[in-house]
């Protein structure tokens, strides 16, 4: 046998080793996600390509109660690219809060990188910038350092309250606008040092309507280059309308801090209207302890105040709205708020935030009203950085997480059977009439009174700062 006939030999060798390898490939792709799927929490098939994308539809807690009926607490998803899985349970989740593996997000969302321009937020990955966003809303935003603004909550109370009598006085009055002008202002004060007393106001106006297109365009129905990445090869028209929101919302925030570093310039030459740092807004407090943001570019913070605002307004103002919605819809509920705050307060004076504590079906009206209603489907998709055992399953890395608020507000286990009902009672201790803070937290046993928050705040390292 020549050289030449060996050489031919051994490439036609290797041309079949080769055509074997590509037909084993799928063999031993399927084989390995066969493998993984028996490891993982059962769920619903899906079709070939979008897997259960489609069937997850535009509100995606009807399709969960569905799966959760049929699966359980927990179950796998498959949308798109993404293996997601889905926790309603919520004493499974106590692990996930304490496992740093769960605690990063997924760095390839629509809401990251186009909506807000790929720069880190309260939202998006972790890296050394968001560890200094994080420091900053700790330090400004928690409830001790909230106090400081009880004037300000004091005053725009008044205002809302009045307006809403004035207007109401002999015809039906809408409680949306009151509602965005109260959520708007109070929010402005606290991050800016501004208000909004106009209904009419230009600003407020422009800031919802973009708003409702932020949380349009990062919904899951949305937000296919998430998904299904090989869509990012082809012209999409959402990519072009989110870049327009992102600007617009950078542009009113620019325009809040500059008009704040001018309110402290003016100051500077009236001590009158210079105070310490206790009266300062967040904005304010930056710009005097420049520490603060050591590291951080404008554009950056122009994001952080972007995720802040948008983030806080929107949920304060469906908040509210739903418990209008309740109060009107229950009477018998209404009256007994009515007749504690008589209790408690009086008829002499507004309540404050030092009333708070003796308020106890008021409080437990507030939590049954974000239970039934939470302001948001799901939190922010959560991602395992190392595969990792958790719950009887092997989740592997890579896989996303997702709360459904929904479903953990209807845990019979925390709540009792009577889930679908709106009862503020289940909050309260049947031996005292106490409100029972640890119903929502991960203990079975709501008589531990551990501190916990509504569900609809998220969990862990990743808590929405403004619980």
């Amino acid at each position: 046998m020549s050289i030449l006939d060996g050489s031919s030999s051994n490439s036609a060798l290797i041309k079949t080793a080769a055509v074997a390898v590509l037909a084993a490939a799928p063999l031993y792709f399927a084989v390995k996600a066969q493998t993984e799927n028996r490891l993982l929490p059962p769920g619903p098939p899906g079709d070939l390509i979008g897997g259960n994308f489609y069937q997850m539809g535009d509100q995606p807690q009807h399709a969960f109660k569905k799966w959760r009926e049929q699966y359980g607490p927990v179950f796998t998803l498959r949308l798109g690219a993404k293996r997601v899985i889905v926790v309603s349970d919520p004493f499974l989740l106590k692990d996930i809060v304490t496992n740093p593996a769960f605690n990063d997000r997924p760095q390839d969302m629509f809401l990251g990188n186009i909506l807000l321009g790929g720069l880190p937020t309260l939202t998006h990955h972790t890296d050394f910038k968001f560890k200094a966003f994080r420091k900053i809303v700790q330090a400004t935003l928690i409830r001790s350092a909230l106090m400081k603004y009880a004037c300000n909550f004091e005053t725009e109370t008044t205002q809302f309250l009045e307006s809403m009598i004035s207007n109401g006085l002999n015809e039906e009055v809408s409680v949306k606008p009151p509602i965005h002008r109260y959520s708007f202002s109070m929010i402005l004060s606290i991050l800016f040092g501004h208000s909004m007393n106009d209904f009419d106001n230009e600003f407020m106006h422009e800031f919802f309507s973009n708003t409702d297109q932020i949380f349009l365009l990062a919904g899951a129905a949305t937000d296919k280059l998430a998904f299904f990445p090989l869509l990012g090869l082809l012209p999409d028209p959402n990519v072009s309308k989110a870049k327009e929101v992102r600007q617009r919302g950078s542009a009113f925030i620019a325009q809040m801090m500059d008009l704040t570093q001018k309110k402290m310039s003016a100051a500077q030459n009236d001590s009158a209207n210079i105070n310490g740092n206790e009266n300062m807004s967040v904005m304010e407090l930056i710009i005097r302890n420049p520490s603060m943001i050591t590291d951080v570019d404008r554009p950056a913070l122009i994001n952080m105040f972007n995720n802040l605002t948008v983030g806080a307004v929107d949920t304060v103002s469906i908040a509210i709205q739903w418990c209008f919605a309740f109060l009107a819809k229950f009477p018998e509920t209404q009256s007994k708020i009515h007749a504690e705050l008589d209790a408690v307060v009086g008829r002499d004076r507004l309540p404050n935030l030092d009333d708070e504590p003796n308020l106890h079906y008021l409080n437990a009206f507030l939590r049954e009203t974000q239970r039934v209603r939470p302001v948001s489907a799901t939190a922010v998709p959560r991602i395992v950085l190392t595969t990792q055992t958790w719950g009887g399953y092997t989740i592997p890395a890579g896989t996303w997480l997702m709360f459904d608020f929904h479903g953990l507000g209807r845990n019979e286990a925390s709540y009792g059977k009577d889930v679908e009902n709106f009862r503020p009672e289940r909050y309260l201790s049947d031996s005292d009439g106490q409100f029972l803070k640890g119903l929502d937290s991960f203990n079975k046993n709501a008589s531990e009174g551990l501190t916990s928050h509504p569900r609809g705040f998220s969990f862990g390292r990743r808590v929405c700062p403004g619980k």
